[in-house]
């Protein structure tokens, strides 16, 4: 193992720095990408954007230029300053890089850090200057790669973020791809904010609590949701941080919105949350809102947590147990049952949780051994009370809910036995439901004081893209579940 040697990575950048002096037209359309105007408006290190810009060129632009690739794609292609075969096998070592955010996991001063990406991989990368200024803990973006058997890091710049990354992020963050977060990405990172303090009051400015929690109450009562949660609801939340962690407000309401809001509604609510949230006082902050303990901390030691969420996380499992309803009611249950206790644990209030529980109820009064399942009657009661206002067995022609119950069609000296017969169906179900997944959610909904009420059709015909828009599918388009069937004989069937 080696390290490179002096000037190994300087002789890289200065030949396509000038590589790319000799071709204007190319090099103004990179500056223009990279946004480097925009960039020096906003008050960019100068010295810090140049080396940025200048590793953006050489690792992560596909340049004209250059045939369609990076600049060290094209020098150890072609090997333009004929460096001897040893070295320009140590150039082609450089083309595996990893670049991007990662958790500094321990330190070995004057020696080496160990580095950890956002898929948990683990690096250690011989790098003194790094070892004897980065703590543990510490998220940082960089580039390493893997050079004479040792990773090194082979870039421009190691950036201290005062972040740190939910589980959450981290597994968005991984769906982009390797080597998405990009010394460009870095460059917009390092300029937009210089703290979390000012990230917070780009998000919304001081206001009183009661004047935030009256606006946040308007854009939910404006998207016809104001039965379903206030502000009264999210203050309570957060003055119980043991039982509800500090991002449990703004992972709540994400989940809770209905799959036909307006983009502009969805936008207004999560906003005026946001500017409420850093606004609320809170007990572990010694009474201060977290705007104001942001702003009084010492910017070295700032630190924000980013989250992130999708539904995508739980797509696999709501078309596994779709698949399975046709097949194996039973094995389909399972699946369902097994998806609910996933969003229990996960403390994930879905807004569609009742149509799992109209699936669960339907595969167990679709096998032929639960013909007539107490649980199955129950589970349709339950998601019911989840959301009084769903359609479901009270508008379409199948109906479970009116029937079992209304017997004045029967004779009437049947009727009494009936009832009796029904009394006893309900009283197993309950019994039933008690000791299941299906309950113990509900009791979480109750408890946390939230409500799934709100007006949806069995059949939703109109969905929420990855990119947040809304999309009408037609009969004969791809189903938005990924079953890769049409959309008429999958989800709109």
């Amino acid at each position: 193992m080696a390290m490179l040697r002096p000037g190994f990575l300087g002789q890289l950048a200065s030949w396509v720095a000038d590589f790319n002096d000799r071709h204007p037209q190319d090099l103004e359309r990179a500056m223009a990408d990279f946004e480097t105007e925009s960039l020096l408006k906003r008050g960019a290190d100068v010295e810090q954007l140049a080396g940025l810009f200048s590793e953006w060129l050489v690792f992560d632009h596909k340049s004209a230029a250059f045939g369609g690739t990076t600049g060290i794609m094209y020098f150890c292609s072609h090997n333009p300053l004929g460096v001897s075969e040893h070295e320009i096998l140590a150039y082609r070592e450089l083309l595996d890089f990893k670049v991007g955010y990662f958790e500094v996991a321990t330190v070995r001063p004057a020696i080496s850090v160990t580095l950890r990406d956002m898929e948990g991989s683990a690096y250690d990368v011989a790098d003194v200057n790094s070892s004897m200024n980065l703590t543990a803990g510490e998220t940082i973006w960089t580039r390493i790669a893997q050079v004479g058997g040792m990773y090194q890091m082979v870039g421009s710049e190691v950036l201290r973020a005062p972040i740190t990354y939910s589980p959450g992020m981290k597994k968005i963050m991984r769906a982009w791809g390797k080597n998405a977060v990009d010394a460009k990405h870095a460059a917009h990172m390092s300029t937009s904010t210089s703290s979390p303090g000012d990230a917070l009051a780009e998000a919304g400015e001081y206001e009183p609590e009661e004047e935030a929690a009256r606006k946040f109450d308007e854009a939910v009562k404006a998207a016809g949701m104001g039965e379903m949660i206030s502000s009264a609801t999210i203050k309570k939340w957060t003055y119980n941080e043991r039982k509800f962690p500090i991002g449990f407000p703004m992972k709540t309401m994400y989940f809770l919105l209905p799959e036909d809001l307006a983009t502009k509604q969805r936008d207004d609510i999560l906003s005026t949350l946001q500017t409420y949230l850093i606004n609320l006082p809170r007990r572990s902050l010694k009474g201060k809102t977290p705007l104001q303990a942001s702003v009084e901390q010492d910017p070295a030691e700032r630190q924000l947590e980013v989250d992130g969420y999708s539904y995508g996380d739980y797509g696999p499992d709501l078309r596994d147990g779709f698949d399975l309803m046709r097949k194996d009611p039973k094995k389909a249950y399972g699946a369902f049952e097994k998806l609910v206790a996933r969003l229990l644990e996960e403390k994930v209030p879905l807004i569609t949780t009742f149509r799992i529980y109209i699936n669960a109820a339907l595969c167990r009064l679709m096998d032929a051994e639960h013909a007539t399942d107490a649980l199955g009657f129950e589970l349709i009661r339950a998601a019911l009370r989840l959301n009084p206002l769903y359609d479901f067995g009270l508008k379409q022609k199948e109906r479970f809910i009116d029937p079992i119950e209304d017997f004045s069609s029967a004779p009437k000296k049947d009727r009494p036995l009936l009832k009796d017969i029904y009394a006893t169906i309900v009283q197993d179900g309950t019994r039933r439901y008690r000791h299941s997944a299906f309950r113990r959610y509900e009791d979480f909904l109750r408890d946390a004081g939230i409500s799934l009420k709100y007006k949806t059709v069995t059949t939703p015909t109109t969905f929420r893209s990855s990119d947040g828009k809304l999309v009408k599918i037609g009969r004969n388009e791809p189903c938005p579940c990924n079953s890769g069937k049409k959309y008429k004989k999958c989800c709109g069937k």
